[in-house]
């Protein structure tokens, strides 16, 4: 175990333990943690090190922080941000995401989950969590009995043709095939074939997929 705090020790800062993590109070609706407990996973570093899946790990959205848990024991550290290339969720299926400065170099402390990773097209999700506190002179949801704060995700999507700049692409017909008109008559049939699928992510993850193919 002494072997496991120092393996972790060299990339992060312990904390006081999962309920020292939450910024806000239990009782509001949704989660700040893209998983809502802690969930097996593995870690890149910048240096290509590599921590797997006897570690667990927390990801916050709210504060785009990565924590990890020490197996068998309370310690959480939270991993600098400098050391991270990449890391992987095990949760319903593997979430894998990267520091966003691989992308925009500037962008020093976010991180976007890879939804396709291709040597032609690749898209990528951000994901935005802010806090809306109730509000009491909202009548509609008071009638409604919503009487809580909420976490709220917001989503943006991008896509990079053969690791080029990122375009953002928001989920409306007109825009995608307007971002993508050098692909038209393969957009077009896509859209032709999936006429009746709602034009969500999993639409998204398709199209990018199919051009892929």
């Amino acid at each position: 175990m002494r072997a496991d705090f120092a393996d972790v020790a060299k990339y992060g800062t312990r904390q006081s333990g999962f309920e020292g993590l939450r910024s806000h109070s239990s009782g509001v609706k949704g989660s700040q943690f893209f998983y809502p407990t802690w969930s097996k996973g593995s870690l890149i570093t910048n240096s290509n090190e590599k921590l797997g899946d006897k570690y667990m790990y927390l990801f916050d959205k709210v504060r785009q922080e990565l924590f990890i848990q020490v197996p068998d024991s309370n310690a959480v550290y939270l991993v600098n941000k400098s050391q991270i290339h990449a890391f992987t969720l095990n949760t319903d299926k593997p979430h894998t995401f990267e520091i966003a400065s691989d992308y925009i170099p500037g962008r020093t402390t976010d991180y976007f989950e890879i939804l396709i990773k291709n040597d032609k097209y690749s898209l990528l999700k951000f994901t935005k969590t802010t806090l809306v506190k109730f509000d009491p002179h909202d009548m509609m949801r008071v009638k409604n009995g919503e009487l809580y704060d909420e976490f709220v995700d917001e989503y943006t999507y991008y896509l990079t043709l053969k690791g080029g700049s990122l375009q953002a692409i928001p989920l409306r017909a007109g825009v995608i095939k307007k971002v993508l008109s050098a692909e038209k008559s393969k957009v077009n049939d896509y859209f032709d074939t999936n006429a009746n699928e709602e034009l969500d992510e999993k639409f998204l993850v398709g199209l990018i997929g199919f051009l892929n193919s």
